[in-house]
């Protein structure tokens, strides 16, 4: 009798004017139908998918044809990994960011003092852990048994790999490189400061402050020996106490 009764609707639709001369009436009243088909019949078969590898990618394909996703809520281990670096001021993985710094150099020659630098710097991560800083900068340092007129300046190239770790709210890390120091000596009697080669140990913190830029506290030692003629060998060995503002975008 229902059968009968459904039956007769639709034929009686069909076969009305406004239905022959509108066929978009039609459809407006059986696209709900055709939807909740379709959404039955992918429904079916995701019930349907097996257990094990090849089911759950069946699965993930079905649920996607029926308008599902499963994975939402729930981002994977290096998703989670990335935004927890970003969290704590070390960026996003395969990015590259730049940043300028100021350091207070303590040497190790005690005819050294009052050594500075400033540097400007370029960061790439490579993976939420491992990154490359390359650094291009300027130094000095007065040479105390010249007087107030005497120094070494010079520019300095860096290359420093680093591993971090995200702890909370701040990223810790260490590493080392390679630098390149071009040195100058002034009011030393003539002498002149040949270049050297350089070894860098780094050790810091990195910490958000402002939501595109982070601040880098860092403890830097470089090994390095010029050659000062006349006269002999300068060590250039220092501790710097470095700055680093980065910013991120």
């Amino acid at each position: 009798m229902q059968g009968e009764s459904v039956s007769g609707y639709w034929r009686a639709l069909a076969e009305s004017d406004g239905a022959r001369r509108r066929p978009g009436a039609c459809l407006a009243v059986l696209w709900p139908a055709a939807l909740l088909a379709a959404g039955c019949s992918a429904g079916g078969r995701l019930g349907s998918a097996e257990l094990g590898p090849a089911g759950l990618v069946e699965t993930t394909a079905l649920a996607r044809e029926a308008g599902l996703d499963l994975a939402a809520g729930r981002p994977d281990a290096a998703t989670r990994a990335a935004d927890a670096l970003a969290a704590a001021g070390g960026g996003r993985p395969m990015t590259g960011y730049v940043g300028v710094a100021g350091s207070i150099l303590a040497a190790r020659d005690k005819d050294l003092s009052g050594g500075w630098a400033l540097d400007a710097n370029y960061t790439h991560n490579f993976t939420e852990r491992f990154s490359l800083e390359l650094s291009l900068g300027a130094f000095g340092y007065n040479v105390d048994t010249a007087g107030p007129d005497g120094g070494i300046t010079g520019l300095a190239l860096g290359a420093v790999a680093q591993a971090g770790m995200p702890f909370g709210s701040l990223r810790w890390y260490a590493g080392g490189g390679l630098g390149y120091w071009i040195n100058d000596a002034w009011g030393l009697g003539g002498a002149e400061a040949g270049n050297s080669p350089a070894l860098i140990l780094v050790g810091g913190v990195d910490t958000p402050v402002a939501p595109a830029a982070s601040l880098c506290l860092e403890l830097r030692y470089a090994i390095s020996t010029a050659d000062l003629s006349p006269g002999g060998d300068v060590v250039l060995d220092a501790l710097a106490v470095r700055v680093n503002y980065v910013f991120r975008r």
